[in-house]
């Protein structure tokens, strides 16, 4: 696991990439940046899978009620 972007890129390119729940925790990136620089290492035959929290869902958008 790294968090250097340098690091990923050089053990690139991959042939499957998950993004689950990770769009909308990455703080200073928008989505389109991200997606793109996932575009810029996935293999030329690979597959980008990726799962987003459903905003009407019971937990989506992360927000919580104390009751």
């Amino acid at each position: 696991m790294t968090s250097s972007w340098d690091e990923v890129v050089s053990k690139g390119p991959y042939d499957l990439i998950f993004l689950y729940d990770v769009i909308d925790h990455v703080i200073g990136e928008t989505p389109q940046e991200i997606l793109i620089k996932a575009k810029s290492v996935l293999s030329d035959s690979g597959i980008i899978k990726m799962r987003c929290h459903p905003f009407i869902s019971k937990h989506g958008g992360h927000l919580y009620n104390k009751v």
